[in-house]
């Protein structure tokens, strides 16, 4: 699974007879993400496995596996430029993302109101999936002034959140299980989980008198785990 949303653009203002030059940039990215998966295994419904030939047996495996690959990324980027000859130049550039990742999945490997006769009895979960999630934010913006007065001002933010609630269950429940050998019930989680947010601001102001420049960035990443095994 790969999300990507990307939003970016540029501008600029211009004037030589004018007093007043003023450019404004609005740039943002959401990218949302709810994975609700189902893995499952299951010997079930009065189901009779019997693995018994010529004499000979063999084993049993009811193996359930979640191997996801998933990667989500969120960026939105603003340049603005603005520029005037005689007067007053104000520039203004806002870049966001928001990334919001969400999976609540299940994997299940089980035996349930059933018969199995074998050599040995093999009831597996893995909960292996990877997850990478990124989120940055640019805001550049540049005002020149040969006039009175110059400013530049950016805000850029990159907002991260991943919540994970994933299981991994393994179990023989009212089965009847006749094995020469082992019963071996096994239930794994090894998630991999990367998360990245980033945001930053350039702004420069240019004047004959005054010049002012605000560069604020912000920066949210949040994560929360509550997997069951």
């Amino acid at each position: 699974v790969h999300a990507l949303a990307i939003a970016g653009s540029a501008q600029g203002e211009a004037s030589d007879d004018s007093s007043f030059s003023a450019g404004i940039v609005l740039n943002g990215a959401v990218v949302v993400t709810d994975l609700n998966i189902a893995t499952k295994a299951l010997v079930t419904n009065g189901s009779d496995i019997t693995t018994a030939e010529n004499g000979s047996q063999d084993q049993v495996f009811v193996v359930a596996s979640n191997q996801l690959i998933s990667q989500t990324d969120a960026g939105g980027a603003s340049i603005s430029g603005a520029a005037s000859v005689t007067g007053t130049s104000v520039d203004i550039a806002i870049g966001g993302a928001d990334n919001t990742f969400n999976s609540s999945s299940q994997t299940l490997a089980a035996v349930e109101t059933s018969d199995v006769t074998a050599e040995a009895l093999n009831v597996l979960a893995f909960l292996v999936p990877e997850f990478t999630n990124d989120a940055f934010g640019v805001a550049v913006s540049v005002a020149f002034s040969t006039g009175s007065f110059a400013g530049a001002f950016g805000l850029s933010g990159a907002s991260m959140q991943a919540d994970i609630s994933d299981t991994a269950e393994a179990g023989i429940l009212n089965s009847n299980i006749d094995v020469t050998g082992n019963v071996f019930v096994w239930a794994d989680d090894k998630t991999e989980l990367s998360t990245g947010s980033g945001s930053g601001s350039l702004q420069v102001s240019i004047s004959g008198d005054a010049s002012v420049a605000l560069a604020p960035s912000a920066v949210k990443n949040s994560v929360s785990m509550g997997n069951q095994v």
